[in-house]
């Protein structure tokens, strides 16, 4: 029931468990969903792969200069991205994401506690938290809809802005919510083969 020209986010795909041993490209995803901008995360979180109509959303081309930190991959022999985006190149669709749910938001939150809840997890790590999410979980803390306790790594990103805000009292819970230090990404992970060996 997705209408044509709604957003399709997937998160968890692991080109190791594939059969296929490669991850998804902008063919495999244009081929499934012609009409609709998709964007799927790695399960590491590092990388994520868009369909043509999400890279265009992102306003990546096969003039599109790598961000700083990013790689942009390209289809062999030429110029043209493939889909596949690493680390700083995923973070218009970050950004995407966000906005795509923000409406769900608060539902969704419940679900995951709850899920966390019925699985014996009492406390769980945002590990890389932008703006957005910053502002949102204070206002979950403050509206007492956290049901354990939520750790926050704060996004490098946003350092300067974090560590003058007198809000976020940091390494203290208030409210399930403690903003424990800053996250700062130098290369990448393991998973996604993006960090430095």
């Amino acid at each position: 029931n997705i209408k044509d020209g709604e957003w399709i986010i997937g998160w968890g795909y692991d080109e190791t468990q594939l059969a296929e041993k490669r991850p998804p490209n902008k063919i495999d995803l244009d081929k499934a969903f012609p009409n609709n901008p998709v964007f799927i995360r790695h399960v590491s979180g590092h990388i994520g792969v868009a369909n043509s109509l999400a890279l265009a959303d992102g306003k990546i081309d096969k003039n599109t200069k790598d961000p700083n930190g990013g790689l942009i991959l390209r289809m062999p022999g030429t110029t043209e991205p493939s889909g596949v985006l690493q680390e700083m190149a995923i973070h218009h669709y970050v950004e995407k994401i966000n906005e795509v749910f923000s409406g769900q938001k608060k539902d969704l939150l419940q679900k995951a506690l709850k899920t966390y809840i019925e699985n014996g997890v009492t406390t769980a790590q945002e590990g890389f938290t932008d703006a957005s999410t910053i502002a949102f979980l204070k206002q979950s803390a403050k509206d007492k809809k956290l049901s354990i306790d939520v750790v926050s790594l704060a996004g490098f990103i946003d350092m300067d802005k974090n560590l003058s805000d007198t809000t976020m009292n940091w390494g203290i819970y208030n409210d399930h919510l403690k903003f424990e230090g800053t996250k700062i990404v130098a290369d990448g992970s393991p998973q996604g083969k993006t960090a430095f060996f």
